[in-house]
């Protein structure tokens, strides 16, 4: 395993929680980097390193069955 010597490993978490409101409609809350931590990463493009400035994010989103 390969370590970078200028950005130590740091654990992410994310969180994510969902429930029906009517049985058509579900609502679901995710939490992003839960510790709100900053960490480097690669992108997957061309292996391009960065370095989460963003922070927590959430996303809240409602899903329909019709």
């Amino acid at each position: 395993v390969w370590e970078n010597p200028r950005f130590p490993a740091t654990s992410v978490f994310d969180v994510s929680v969902g429930a029906d409101v009517t049985d058509t409609v579900r609502m679901q809350l995710t939490v992003f980097n839960l510790t709100n931590t900053n960490f480097a990463g690669e992108n997957g493009l061309f292996q391009g390193a960065f370095i989460d400035q963003i922070g927590r994010r959430y996303l809240l989103s409602a899903g329909v069955k019709f």
